[in-house]
């Protein structure tokens, strides 16, 4: 029995974003606050990240509500095509899903750089009015949630290619995966602990 998924109206996500952040933004932001003198050279680092992210119309976690409950993306899927014995139809149907996010995102990803050069030009030129900086926040949390949306879709889409069974079968695949990425994490700062501070690094 195939998941019965229905589509999220883009419009009607602009409420999953708040002041435009994506997910894990605010946590980011948090934690270069608490960085003391090493903020500036972060939240730089973060924006350039963020920002050839948004340009290859890389998903950055917009999906992870989907993908942590049930719902695969189809860049993952793919990757497990053998594992999941996938049919010649659920293949196409499959990169038709893919294509369709990696022809949009890039677009998208570039409308909300601009709206976010606009924000920070307006600071940097100290001609902040209140009214015109809410009208443009507005913009770019719809601009963000759009691009969400796109992510999202694209799992609900892919959830209804699947199976139940290859559904249960991907969870158990990916979660197998991370589980090792953890533990290889996990034994490299081990190792690093034993081996002490890198003079390097002082």
């Amino acid at each position: 029995m195939m998941k019965i998924a229905k589509l999220i109206p883009t419009s009607a996500l602009a409420v999953l974003l708040i002041a435009g952040l994506a997910p894990g933004t605010a946590s980011a932001a948090a934690q270069e606050q608490a960085g003391g003198g090493h903020h500036g050279s972060r939240h730089s680092d973060r924006q350039q990240r963020e920002s050839q992210a948004l340009r290859q119309g890389r998903g950055m976690g917009m999906a992870r509500a989907a993908e942590t409950n049930g719902y695969p993306g189809p860049m993952h899927v793919l990757a497990l095509a053998e594992e999941l014995e996938l049919s010649d139809e659920q293949v196409a149907r499959s990169n038709e899903i893919r294509n369709r996010v990696r022809d949009r995102a890039p677009a998208m990803g570039r409308q909300i750089i601009e709206a976010e050069q606009r924000l920070e030009a307006m600071f940097a030129e100290d001609r902040v009015a209140p009214a015109e900086m809410e009208a443009l926040l507005m913009e770019i949390a719809g601009l963000r949630a759009r691009l969400r949306g796109l992510h999202l879709n694209a799992h609900l889409e892919q959830a209804e290619v699947l199976s139940e069974e290859q559904i249960e079968q991907y969870m158990e695949l990916r979660h197998s995966g991370e589980e090792q990425g953890e533990r290889g994490r996990g034994e490299r700062k081990r190792m690093r602990r034993h081996q002490g501070p890198n003079p390097e690094d002082g």
